[in-house]
């Protein structure tokens, strides 16, 4: 276990340097147990893949963007890309597997990036990622002793650019001067957190696709169906947020005998979490897209990052909640000057007002200006694409502070065959759990939809029923009155 105990002493040197506490003997304990498990595994004679065997051990472990070494890995059940190679590194070099242990190093593109490998042969598999590592600079699993000498100056430098990010917030220890210079941007996706660190799922002799492949093959089956355009693939795959977020709902109680409103939010699960944060990965990994999309993109963005930093809060992720936060912020500034950069005519207003997750990107006010300026361009009975209603943007505007007032003047200009639509949506919403919205209590939508709820406890029996008891429940009076005209 000589590697895993050098990197170990190795990183509570580098923490005491910048005055961070480490707890070495403690790390070892856990590496030691660690290792032991790993013989333990490759000593049952179970064979295959060398995944699972390595998920056995550490697919406990969790993925997070916020540095870390080996140590911090050991103690706090997760880390950054470098803590975590350095651990998995280790524990295959201080087993009999010493002869296929690598590192492989990515210096390019906005931050580096650090894997372990697996090799026989010529057969190299990340074992982060679960598949075969491309480009980057491969070094065996004992050159980390080398690659520390570099970092700290007690070896020669390599030529060349350097690695620096690599694995690290700014905050942590790294080693990052030390790895072999290069320019190889890596080509996957690495989120802000991840549940599983370690690859579990590998594809092989016809086993289940893990379910974002079938989710790919299944969006290029559709293509080849229906024959989706570019652009309508893209925002198929953009926004994720709009189906796993579970909106605030409110709820009256009581306290002392006074009636107050509690505001309630279920807590996402780690696993969604992390499927959040991959998609924005993934996203933040595309070119950036031109004109309406560049804007609504970053948009999403900043709504994936402001979920996330809430529920990584409710998690007790503190330090990553921070992140997710810095990150929100990054890209509704973007998402404001890519905004304010267009020049927007009624075509792109409308363009914006069309896409399929537009209601998931009413959050910034300068762009929900043009969302509901879109609005008021288009018919409501207008076919959008997937027969995306028009009430779900405008629902979305109306539940936003900034549009509120005006989303509600422009619902009272529509056709009263769409205003009662909206109502019947709002009236559902408090048994939807991915909508809410709050109303203020004497608009006529509120009141309609208090009286469309109502009336859905004891069905009317007629028309004329159904008049007398929307009036009964507090309908508007106009309402009820242009509604006796469509009777007419």
């Amino acid at each position: 276990m000589e590697l895993g105990r050098f990197l170990i002493h190795a990183a509570t040197l580098d923490a005491f340097e910048r005055g961070i506490v480490a707890e070495p003997l403690r790390a070892e304990r856990a590496y030691e147990e660690r290792a032991a498990r790993l013989e333990r595994e490759l000593a049952s004679g179970r064979g295959g893949s060398i995944v699972p065997i390595v998920s056995a051990v550490f697919g406990d472990l969790d993925y997070h963007g916020t540095g870390g070494s080996i140590s911090d890995v050991l103690l706090t059940g997760g880390g950054s890309c470098e803590g975590l190679t350095h651990l998995l590194a280790a524990a295959l070099h201080d087993s009999v597997l010493a002869p296929y242990a690598f590192v492989r190093t990515w210096g390019g593109g906005p931050v580096g990036h650090l894997a372990p490998v697996y090799r026989v042969g010529g057969e190299g598999t990340d074992l982060l990622s679960g598949s075969t590592p491309i480009g980057g600079v491969e070094l065996r699993a004992d050159e980390l002793v080398e690659v520390y000498a570099r970092h700290h100056g007690l070896a020669p430098a390599l030529d060349g650019p350097s690695s620096a990010g690599v694995g690290t917030s700014g905050e942590r220890p790294t080693l990052a001067r030390g790895y072999p210079p290069n320019a190889d941007a890596y080509g996957g996706s690495v989120p802000l957190f991840a549940e599983r660190a370690i690859a579990s799922v590998r594809v092989d002799r016809g086993e289940e696709l893990p379910a974002e492949d079938r989710a790919r093959i299944a969006a290029a089956s559709l293509d080849r169906v229906v024959g989706l355009s570019d652009d309508a693939q893209r925002d198929l795959s953009t926004c994720g947020v709009r189906s796993i977020v579970a909106r605030p709902s409110r709820f009256h109680a009581w306290l002392d005998a006074e009636p107050i409103e509690i505001d309630v939010e279920p807590a996402l699960p780690l696993s969604t979490i992390s499927a959040l944060l991959r998609d924005a990965a993934r996203l933040e990994r595309r070119p950036a897209a031109a004109g309406v999309r560049g804007v609504a993109e970053a948009a999403c963005l900043h709504e994936t990052y402001r979920i996330a930093a809430r529920h990584l809060a409710f998690a007790r992720r503190p330090q990553l909640s921070l992140e997710a936060s810095r990150r929100a912020r990054a890209s509704r500034e973007l998402a404001e000057q890519r905004t304010a950069d267009l020049a927007w005519t009624d075509a792109l207003r409308e363009e914006l007002f069309g896409l399929v997750y537009a209601d998931s990107i009413t959050a910034i006010p300068a762009v929900a200006d043009r969302l509901l300026e879109g609005a008021a361009l288009t018919k409501p009975e207008a076919p959008w694409p997937f027969e995306r209603p028009w009430s779900e943007v405008v629902v979305a505007l109306l539940d936003e502070p900034h549009t509120q007032a005006r989303a509600l003047t422009l619902v009272e200009a529509t056709p009263i065959r769409t205003r009662l639509s909206l109502a019947v949506t709002v009236a559902s919403l408090p048994a939807a759990p991915s909508r809410s919205v709050q109303l203020p209590p004497e608009s006529n939508l509120a009141r309609a939809a208090r009286a469309l709820a109502q009336m859905a406890k004891q069905p009317p029996r007629d028309l004329e029923d159904s008049l007398r008891s929307a009036a009964e429940h507090g309908m508007p009076p106009s309402w009820i009155e242009e509604l006796r005209g469509l009777r007419d």
